[in-house]
């Protein structure tokens, strides 16, 4: 399992943050991360609906499967550097309809951002829902150490932000490989 992508939506599903990893196709990637958000607000609503109120865990779990994109196809020109393979394409030996499947998981805080997490895998992630809990609240206050700071950016993608953010989701991902202890 390998986190591939991470949104950051504002209250009116504005990006604030998408970031995509290990070299996936990242138009795919987005347009999966927007499919969810349509599932999320449905999931939002329906919590709403039988609690009353907003929901009060902020973690909302698993999403939905996606879909990527089909890998990108071309054969290298004479006098040109050979294209890297991405992901989908070795994983999937470049068979479009070989499409790579993943798993979307929601977080939203309670000013109503809403954090996305896109895992390449179909199955479970190791440790249940408390290892995707875990990385929700690490993003969640990466998001708000940046946003309360007083001499920051108008932006979220600060240097630091973004340094810690791949740590964050590099160290996650060993987890859900179960290559960290």
């Amino acid at each position: 399992m390998t986190i591939t992508c991470v949104a950051i939506l504002g209250r009116e599903n504005q990006p604030l943050c998408i970031r995509c990893f290990g070299g996936e196709e990242e138009l795919s990637l987005h347009c999966a991360a927007y499919a969810a958000v349509d599932i999320l607000e449905e999931k939002i609503a329906e919590q709403a609906a039988q609690q009353g109120q907003p929901p009060v865990d902020p973690y909302l779990g698993f999403l939905c499967p996606a879909v990527g994109g089909p890998p990108s196809v071309g054969a290298n020109a004479p006098g040109t550097l050979p294209v890297r393979k991405s992901l989908s394409e070795q994983l999937t030996g470049g068979i479009p309809w070989a499409l790579p499947e993943y798993r979307v998981y929601a977080y939203v805080t309670a000013t109503g951002v809403r954090i996305l997490c896109l895992i390449f895998d179909r199955g479970e992630p190791p440790g249940g829902d408390q290892t995707m809990r875990n990385f929700f609240r690490q993003v969640h206050k990466l998001y708000a150490d940046v946003v309360t700071n007083p001499f920051g950016a108008d932006t979220i993608e600060t240097p630091s932000f973004s340094v810690k953010l791949n740590k964050t989701v590099e160290y996650h991902s060993k987890i859900l490989a179960g290559v960290h202890s």
